[in-house]
């Protein structure tokens, strides 16, 4: 605060210094070209006239550069709270618009960096790094909700691969994505985690109806998908872990997921499994 009052006043200074410099020089250049009557009136009035137009543009410079800092301070603090859709917009030319300009740019290459480094490139889901944004903040804003993950693992993806190519799989993954967001909710997500894993996650979900909407999850996958003119099958298997009051980290959620989900796999279907903790499992 010292310094930008000191830094104002000797903007002040500057611009009043300047505007007396163009009040007593005046007189002296147009003297030669023109007659008054009273010449000291005259002189006195370019001064004070050099003198209020240096002060005015001192009021325009500070009104500018607190409106371009306010809208700055705004934005910077939208991004802090990973908000990087906002923008200064400053409909201005000369430096104070180049500066806005420049980090309307840089911001969104930022978007574009974190939208890579938090999404897949494939299918264009969350990833992990993305998903432990979520369940941290979750955690750290000591939320009473029960989050509810499953971890989807698809069976014979394998085969896919390798019977019909890469890029069969590939197209296999995108339907497949695009399928499950049908039944993915605003307030509920899908991420992608691995080359054939998926993760959804719901917040508040009842856990006693897990039964129920874990039968509807899995009816997605009873049509085949339609990928380059072949009708191909696959099925997944599940396993379902609960935090309540958001008290586990990502990887523990996971790694009671997986266990469930292994379980789920030695089982004949439509066979699926919620993880609670001191249990191996429980069929639902």
């Amino acid at each position: 605060m010292f310094n930008r009052l000191i830094y104002s006043r000797l903007m002040l200074v500057g611009f009043a210094v300047v505007g007396l410099g163009v009040g007593v020089c005046f007189p002296t250049i147009v003297s030669p070209f023109i007659q008054v009557d009273d010449p000291w009136i005259f002189y006195l009035l370019c001064i004070f006239t050099g003198l209020a137009l240096g002060l005015v543009n001192y009021a325009s410079y500070i009104y500018i550069a607190n409106t371009l800092s306010k809208k700055i301070l705004k934005v910077l603090v939208c991004v802090r709270k990973g908000q990087l859709d906002k923008r200064i917009h400053l409909d201005s030319q000369g430096p104070f618009g180049n500066v806005a300009n420049e980090i309307d740019l840089m911001l969104d290459d930022l978007q574009i960096f974190t939208k890579q480094a938090k999404h897949d490139s494939l299918t264009g889901l969350p990833n992990r790094n993305y998903l432990q944004d979520f369940i941290e903040k979750r955690r750290s804003s000591d939320s009473n909700s029960t989050l509810v993950l499953a971890f989807i693992d698809l069976d014979e993806f394998k085969e896919v691969n390798d019977t019909y190519g890469h890029l069969y799989g590939d197209e296999l993954l995108m339907d497949i994505a695009n399928r499950l967001l049908k039944y993915v909710q605003s307030h509920e997500m899908l991420a992608r985690v691995g080359g054939d894993e998926f993760i959804y996650v719901s917040e508040n979900k009842n856990t006693s109806g897990i039964d129920g909407w874990a039968n509807e999850f899995l009816q997605l996958f009873e049509q085949p998908f339609l990928v380059k003119g072949q009708h191909i099958f696959v099925k997944p298997s599940v396993g379902v872990s609960v935090a309540d009051n958001c008290d586990k980290s990502l990887e523990d959620l996971i790694e009671e997921a997986d266990k469930a989900m292994y379980m789920d796999k030695r089982k004949e279907r439509p066979s699926d499994f919620i993880y609670r903790e001191g249990q191996n499992g429980i069929n639902v």
